[in-house]
């Protein structure tokens, strides 16, 4: 591993400094697979969206965890 630098929003970076450790990880790992793959970012993210479907979420449990701060 390597570290890396990216100017994002300041609203971004303070949200990011909140993640826990396991969520930078997965972090990590999607934009990796972004990067690896050379896929667009909107594919990436139908793939993640098909893969928690799979894992049971539901529309309805993702608006109540987007709800929770």
């Amino acid at each position: 591993m390597r570290t890396i630098q990216l100017d994002v929003q300041e609203d971004t970076a303070l949200k990011v400094n909140q993640l826990s450790q396991r969520e930078k990880e997965m972090l990590a790992r999607m934009i990796d697979t972004w990067v690896q793959d050379r896929r667009t970012l909107r594919e990436v993210m139908d793939d993640m969206s098909a893969y928690a479907q799979q894992q049971g979420l539901t529309q309805a449990l993702l608006d109540e965890l987007l709800k929770e701060e």
